[in-house]
């Protein structure tokens, strides 16, 4: 009787999604427990600074700028029923967390090190990158 079972591990190194891999275990023919290793497709995801150019987030809800930000963060708000924003690095770890948004504002991100954050504003995520 085979015995298998599913694995999926997801490995964050510098900033990027490396890899991801089916890890299945079985038997072999005499008896012995095998462990096999299928790669997954890579998620796509800007990885570099130089990938990220100067810009300006904006849709129906919100405009964010400057991208990438080097000290302070402008969200301005075109609808006034949200009211918090969280920043969460790529380890899935949030880092700042934005109560009572106005409609202008005016973050301050000096204390967090470079590097690619996402930005949920209501049900909305952003991608931002901190020089």
């Amino acid at each position: 009787m085979k015995y298998t079972a599913t694995l999926i591990l997801v490995v964050l190194f510098l900033c990027k999604i490396s890899y991801a891999q089916k890890v299945t275990f079985d038997y072999n023919d005499n008896g012995a427990r095998v462990l096999r290793f299928v790669d997954l497709p890579k998620p796509e995801l800007q990885t570099s600074i130089a990938d990220i150019q100067e810009s300006v987030i904006q849709d129906e809800f919100v405009k964010i700028y400057p991208n990438p930000v080097k000290d302070f963060l402008q969200i301005e708000l075109y609808q006034q029923e949200v009211h918090k924003a969280v920043i969460i690095d790529l380890f899935g770890r949030i880092v700042l967390t934005i109560n009572d948004l106005m409609e202008s504002n005016n973050i301050d991100l000096t204390n967090l090190p470079s590097g690619i954050y996402l930005l949920n504003i209501s049900d909305k995520t952003y991608k931002i990158l901190k020089e």
